[in-house]
């Protein structure tokens, strides 16, 4: 009972108490004690109202709370356990805690449990198993706690689904990112790069760990002045397009077309950029070629016009220097006589080089023997050019016979020997070879210019001082020249780019300063099979047995023509975009693969890098490398004698199926 006290204090008390009777059994009087229980009393209230926020947490918690005790019998839980599981509050007090999980996790679970027995506390991530099957990623907490004097574990447990399932779409969106071919990369206000998607690590050869964190203008090469316009621009309009001049890790330099958004924050507060760039070098290329064809088409337009003129103004004065001549006796005025009418001479042959550059070269056309040609050319310059420089000619057999104007043929050549001859002011070699050529599809879709048919290559290769790079666009321009004045016209390789144009031809040229120069003449023949009945190509053309070939390329055109190619001719094949992706395919399928085919210039891990890594793997592999840029031979060779030949791109199918057929016999 509680009693108040002299001092008007309440308090608990206990009270105990004792009748005593008489021998009639009558209570005579009582004996009684009080014992203080306040303590105790306040104790047990504070108790009461402890389990009463424990139970009010319990279950008004939005995530599932639940008490066992050390023997795994289930104590206490709210209505939120009941409804993630399924089970009822009868069926739950016959359970114990793994019974809820699913069966695979049991064994974390148990572990987890143990620890926080023994430490106190435990995290841990499991699969909630339902009464009905379903499963529910859950993360917990437990904690030890003590139950009417006994250890108990309290655990809160909180569903993960929603988590997941953004996490899920996160990733999904990473991966769609990552399948765009356009470089996708968000920059912060720092300029630091945050993220780098997979095309970004084509383009740039640049891997996402070596980008995260780079300063974006760095990593890029990008003009400062033309990185903070940019910068500039966005901030002020939210958003900017435009073309910038970058370079990818490897040193090739990079056009691409560059839209930046400014990503804002819930405040509106600017928090980064998003950038997607698009390469346009390639588109570029074109455009300058196409723009190049239209300036020369105005050139020649415009040189026509003057070359008629000056005609006009040279041909009187030819035909006055001849009767002239006739009435003239003294020996000075002949003389004199001779000096004009030479220099009118010269002056005409220009204005025909004009007039050749111009109007296309309109000439006759005869049945022109190739080897002849090559004849009469070594002759003239084995004749007039120094004798510290050596004349090498390869003319092929069963040469396919070609239809244009032999004099006009003799001059390009001519022209070609004769610069080869000024590359080397202290000596070398000219090298002439003419071939057969069959183009197909396959080198069609790589040379814009060319048509598909029989072709006659002329080439002529010298070890002068080479072509730098930087000029290589202009060396076909009419009057641009590197020469001292009054050594050259400047119309030489452009009378001759016109000449073989309207011969149906083209001219290719590669070099190296320092390496020589090598320029391909490409005429359209006419081959024996033109004027006999078809014959199947296909019957010509060495077929596989069904053997694997792994084509590396990182041109997705090329990748699918080759595949096609082979695939036509009985070839099983393999594609791969990159080095990287070639040396996982070829762990998966070492067995099958017969034959590797690599392009040597590729981004993320070049051919060189390939070539090393699969000789290592197996030292007996068979490899053809493959290149557009012919100083890759070297390095090919370099990389080890499992690299049986270089394949030189463009390539024809023809050639392909030989090289395949051939490296796989070997």
């Amino acid at each position: 009972m509680q009693i108040r006290t002299a001092k008007d204090r309440l308090v608990w008390v206990r009270v105990m108490g004792q009748a005593v009777r008489n021998g009639d059994g009558q209570i005579i009087r009582v004996h009684g004690a009080f014992q203080d229980i306040t303590e105790k009393k306040q104790a047990e209230e504070a108790l009461r109202e402890s389990e009463q926020t424990l139970a009010a947490l319990m279950f008004n918690l939005p995530c599932a709370v639940y008490l066992f005790g050390q023997d795994g019998r289930m104590l206490r839980w709210n209505a939120e356990f009941e409804n993630v599981t399924g089970y009822s509050s009868e069926e739950i007090e016959r359970m114990v805690p793994e019974q809820f999980i699913v069966p695979d996790d049991v064994s974390t679970v148990r572990a987890r449990i143990a620890e926080a027995f023994t430490s106190g506390h435990a995290l841990a991530e499991l699969r909630l198993l339902s009464k009905k099957g379903k499963t529910v990623p859950y993360i917990y907490s437990a904690s030890l706690i003590l139950m009417e004097g006994q250890p108990c574990l309290l655990g809160v447990g909180m569903d993960m689904s929603a988590q997941r399932q953004a996490e899920m779409q996160l990733r999904e969106q990473a991966e769609l990112l990552d399948k765009a071919q356009d470089a996708i990369l968000v920059v912060n206000l720092e300029r630091r790069v945050t993220y780098w998607n997979k095309g970004a690590q084509q383009l740039y050869a640049w891997s996402s760990e070596e980008a995260l964190g780079r300063e974006v203008a760095d990593l890029l090469h990008a003009e400062p002045n033309e990185f903070q316009g940019a910068f500039t621009q966005v901030n002020a309009a939210g958003e900017w397009t435009g073309e910038l001049k970058q370079q990818a890790k490897d040193g090739r330099p990079l056009i691409v077309e560059s839209r930046w958004d400014l990503v804002r924050d819930d405040q509106g507060q600017p928090r980064s950029l998003l950038v997607i760039n698009t390469d346009i070098t390639e588109k570029k290329r074109l455009e300058r070629q196409f723009f190049r064809a239209q300036r020369m088409e105005s050139i020649g337009t415009l040189a026509g016009g003057m070359a008629h003129d000056l005609n006009n103004v040279l041909s009187p004065i030819m035909m006055a220097v001849d009767l002239l001549k006739l009435n003239t006796p003294d020996s000075g005025s002949q003389e004199l006589l001779e000096n004009i009418a030479t220099s009118a001479k010269r002056g005409a042959d220009m204005v025909g080089q004009v007039l050749s550059f111009a109007r296309g070269v309109e000439g006759r056309r005869d049945e022109v023997h190739a080897g002849r040609l090559v004849d009469d050319v070594e002759r003239i310059i084995r004749d007039t050019f120094p004798k510290n420089i050596q004349i090498r000619t390869n003319v092929g057999n069963d040469l396919w016979s070609l239809t244009g104007d032999l004099t006009q043929l003799h001059q390009v050549l001519l022209n070609l020997c004769v610069n080869a001859r000024d590359a080397m002011p202290e000596g070398g070699c000219i090298a002439i070879s003419v071939d057969n050529i069959t183009l197909d599809a396959h080198y069609a879709a790589m040379n814009m210019e060319a048509k598909v048919g029989p072709y006659l290559v002329i080439q002529v290769e010298d070890t002068g001082t080479g072509i730098p790079a930087a000029i290589m666009d202009k060396i076909f321009d009419p009057f641009f020249t590197t020469k001292a004045v009054g050594k050259g016209t400047g119309l030489g390789l452009s009378t001759s780019m016109a000449i073989i144009k309207s011969h149906g031809g083209f001219i290719r040229a590669h070099s190296e300063a320092g390496k020589g120069a090598k320029f391909r003449i490409y005429l359209p023949a006419r081959s024996v099979a033109q004027n006999q009945p078809a014959v199947d190509e296909d019957s010509k053309v060495p077929r596989g047995k069904g053997e694997t070939v792994l084509v590396v390329d990182d041109e997705a055109a090329i990748r699918m023509i080759t595949r096609q190619t082979l695939e036509a001719f009985g070839y099983k094949v393999i594609l791969a975009c990159d080095g990287a992706e070639a040396v996982t395919t070829y762990v998966e399928h070492r067995q099958q693969i017969a034959l590797v085919l690599t392009d040597m210039m590729m981004p993320v891990m070049d051919g060189e890098a390939t070539i090393k890594v699969l000789t290592k793997m197996n030292p007996a592999i068979k490899i053809v490398a493959v290149s557009g840029v012919s100083a890759s031979d070297v390095t090919a060779k370099a990389a080890g004698a499992s690299v049986k030949t270089f394949l030189p791109k463009p390539y024809t199918a023809q050639t392909l199926l030989k090289v395949v057929k051939d490296v796989i016999a070997l």
